[in-house]
């Protein structure tokens, strides 16, 4: 009788033998006495893991990252629309720095 539950053990062999072995489904639930539609999970379960991309932020689209010439890539040039971005960001945070509790600010330093 097939065991009901599988072990970590278990599942590494699973996929051993179908990836490395190229046994069938039916071959490897027979020699590890599991159920067929148990081996099926685990196989299918170690699908190709998707290839995840960092996606840039809206500064690093705006920035030249490689030259024309040479096509270094350790350059990094600043262009105007990513300057004004990086300006609008620091007067939003520095809109929303709060001064500690009890202290008031008389006179505005500009």
């Amino acid at each position: 009788m097939p065991a009901k539950r599988t072990n970590k053990a278990k599942d590494y062999a699973v996929k051993y033998l179908h990836q490395t072995a190229k046994m069938s489904i039916e071959e490897i639930a027979k020699e590890l006495n599991i159920k067929v539609e148990d081996v099926q999970k685990i196989v299918d379960s170690t699908a190709e893991p998707k290839e995840t991309t960092r996606k840039k932020s809206k500064v690093e689209n705006m920035m030249i990252t490689k030259t024309s010439g040479k096509k270094n890539s350790g350059v990094a040039i600043m262009t105007e629309a990513a300057s004004q971005y990086n300006d609008e960001m620091k007067k939003k945070i520095q809109a929303k720095k709060q001064l500690p509790k009890g202290v008031n600010k008389i006179f505005d330093d500009k």
